[in-house]
Formats: C-alpha cells, structure tokens, sequence
C-alpha cells in the first residue's frame, strides 16, 4: 500500500458485478435492439455525464424504432451483486486509516438503484459521473475527485476494470491499476490473503 492515503475504487466489475445490461435489453426490444446499441453508443458519453436523461435517451431510441418506448431498461433491467471479496478489502483499507472512495462512471438509471445498495456503505464518499459532469477517463474526472478529497496524485490508488481509465489516471501520475479479481487486487495491494 506504501504511503498511498486515498483510494479510488471503480464501482462496476470491481465492487459490483453483473452490471451489464445490454443482453437483456436487446432480448427484450427484439427488432428494435439495433436502435438502442446504435443510440447507447452515441449518447453513452451525455448519459454518463449528466447532459442526457433517461427519458430522453428511450424517446430517440423510439423515434428511431417508429415505436415508443415507455419503460427505462437501463434500470429494468440493472441488478447488480456486490463482490463480498472487494467489500473486505475496502473495509480492510478503510479500518487502517486510509480514505476509499467510489470513483464511477455512471448514469441516472443505475445511480438511483445502487444509492440506496448496503455495498455503497463501505466507501468514505461516492462520486458519481453524471453528477459530476465529468466521465472516465478524461483528466478532469480524477482531478474533480483528488481536489474534493485535499490529495495529490501521488497521494492516491486508482482501481478499475477499464483499461483506459487506468490509463488515464496514469496520465496525471496517479499509481493505477487494471482490477481482474480480488485476489490480484489483495496482492496488488500488500494485503495479506484471506482464508
């Protein structure tokens, strides 16, 4: 852990799994599946950062599909596990004096269900992209973060699952690294390994 004092922890595929939605999405709209992948990845970037609701999103997708769309699957059909494996190590982190935060990537959608999740109690604070106006892995998400928290990238441990948000944490001299299971991460770490 070394002199590391703010822990950044990304939120899907680390602390929680089974968040991807998109195979139930596009079973449940059937012909209108097209439409959804091509507007979810043209709009991915205003949903993550606050410049697009939900509402909005499911009413271009129904333009697009010439059938409206009434329902939000992006929460529908969002349920996710939290990792009990990565809940310990934050606990352990936090239990020895260090700052754990919840660095995400998110939107509207699945914020007001993992909110309210029990998992979110073991971080210090959760800083959630579309509040912040600001998404992973642009600069300015990280350093949004560090000058809320009063740290200095060199102060700070990033994890996620995305290759490119590691990036670009590094990028501002942020020790950084690609989360694969919490074994790895307890190693990674200097945490000794569990039972």
């Amino acid at each position: 852990m070394g002199n590391r004092q703010l822990y950044i922890f990304d939120l899907g595929n680390v602390v929680l799994q089974q968040v991807d939605v998109t195979p139930a999405i596009v079973s449940i709209l059937a012909d209108a599946a097209e439409h959804y992948l091509y507007r979810y990845e043209f709009h991915l970037d205003e949903l993550m950062t606050g410049r697009m609701s939900a509402a909005d999103f499911w009413a271009t997708v129904g333009k697009d599909a010439k059938t409206p769309i009434a329902v939000d699957y992006l929460a529908e059909c969002f349920s996710p596990v939290p990792d009990p494996a990565v809940i310990k190590i934050l606990d352990e982190l936090r239990a020895s004096g260090k700052r754990v935060v919840c660095g995400t990537n998110t939107y509207e959608s699945h914020y007001q269900i993992f909110k309210d999740l029990e998992a979110l109690t073991h971080f210090d604070e959760v800083y959630a992209s579309q509040i912040m106006g600001c998404a992973k892995p642009e600069g300015a998400f990280y350093t949004y973060i560090m000058e809320r928290e009063g740290f200095s990238p060199e102060d700070v441990f990033f994890i996620d699952d995305k290759l490119e948000n590691v990036i670009g944490a590094k990028a501002l001299g942020i020790t950084a690294i690609q989360f694969f299971d919490a074994v790895e991460l307890r190693i990674a770490l200097d945490l000794p390994p569990t039972e």
